[in-house]
């Protein structure tokens, strides 16, 4: 299921923003980030059965790039490890 699920997500990114979803190593058991616009954008986090998603938008410089959402997703993906393990 959630192989179908990311298989879905990696289409609609392709069509909606002809970009490719973008492998990320080094975060969760899999991980593919997104730039949906110029000031947005969205990481896609498989930590053991579960989909993670976390997503940035802002006016600022930068605001929505995956430099300035890595390390909240770092955060994110690490307290859902401490909380719920690798499930």
């Amino acid at each position: 299921m959630l192989q179908m699920s990311l298989k879905a997500l990696k289409g609609v990114a392709k069509n909606e923003t002809s970009q490719s979803l973008k492998p990320i190593s080094g975060l969760g058991d899999e991980a593919y980030w997104g730039q949906v616009g110029p000031t947005n954008g969205q990481f896609h986090v498989v930590v053991g059965t579960t989909m993670i998603n976390i997503q940035t938008w802002g006016k600022p410089d930068g605001a929505g790039t995956m430099e300035q959402t890595r390390p909240i997703a770092d955060l994110v993906v690490k307290r859902y490890k401490d909380r719920y393990g690798n499930k």
